[in-house]
């Protein structure tokens, strides 16, 4: 089994937000997935999950 090695120079960032009350919430997060077409972010309004799928700026 290979163990995982990192640079001494590597670096990430991301930026990510969430925040919630009774009957929504929201989930915002971006960078660490550009370039990947695959998004985390989402609204949650009254019982329905609403998926917001473009890259944030």
């Amino acid at each position: 089994m290979s163990g995982l090695k990192l640079s001494p120079t590597a670096s990430t960032a991301w930026n990510w937000a969430a925040g919630a009350a009774p009957g929504r919430a929201i989930q915002l997060g971006g960078k660490w997935t550009d370039g990947t077409r695959v998004t985390e972010n989402g609204l949650f309004v009254d019982g329905r999950l609403h998926k917001i799928g473009g890259e944030l700026r």
